[in-house]
């Protein structure tokens, strides 16, 4: 019986052979020791791949879809219908686009859509496209998020602009229908490129 560690013996060949003695400098022989990468002579410097910040943009107007400016935000992914939070007055100016206005009281809610889009997309698509007299600011739905749209300023409208409160209608559809209904024939042919 044995007691102990049992010994090593000598006779068996050690598991890794024992290094050989070479003329080659340490950094060759460093260099060997590295897993060999096929074709890495040929490798560029890495891409820098920059993380794009996705937002939720509330649209009421000419980018909506079937809307004339839709085209600005192809790329974005519609989540669907939405509506402001009872905040806000809405008011169509010479009757071309749409502007929310946040009030203190007296608003009520607007119908559009919501999109989740790229600042990219925000800032190369849409915003360039977007009348001077509306700003990028943050709203209010009536689920209680804050997400991004455009926001009327009074500051930048012309004198003399027909500016038009459209509340009452709760959406730039309604109001465009509106019009269509009550417009004579001409005006519906100009309004359309058909004259």
């Amino acid at each position: 019986m044995r007691i102990g560690r049992q010994s090593k013996r000598l006779d068996t060949p050690p598991r890794h052979p024992p290094a050989r003695a070479t003329t080659r400098p340490a950094t060759d022989q460093a260099a060997q020791r590295r897993p060999r990468v096929i074709g890495a002579e040929k490798r560029r410097t890495h891409q820098v791949v920059t993380l794009r910040r996705v937002r939720l943009m509330f649209l009421n107007g000419t980018a909506m879809r079937g809307q004339k400016d839709h085209s600005a935000v192809d790329g974005a992914t519609f989540l669907g219908p939405a509506r402001t939070a009872a905040r806000y007055r809405f008011l169509a100016v010479r009757d071309e686009f749409p502007g929310l206005f946040a009030v203190p009281e007296g608003g009520t809610g607007i119908v559009g859509e919501l999109y989740e889009m790229t600042d990219e997309l925000l800032l190369q698509g849409l915003l360039p496209g977007e009348p001077a007299e509306l700003d990028l600011a943050e709203i209010e739905l009536d689920d209680g998020r804050t997400v991004n749209a455009m926001h009327l300023a009074p500051a930048r409208l012309v004198p003399g602009d027909r500016v038009v409160d459209i509340t009452a209608f709760g959406g730039f559809r309604a109001y465009q229908a509106f019009l269509a209904d009550n417009a004579g024939p001409e005006v519906v042919r100009a309004t359309l490129g058909l004259a």
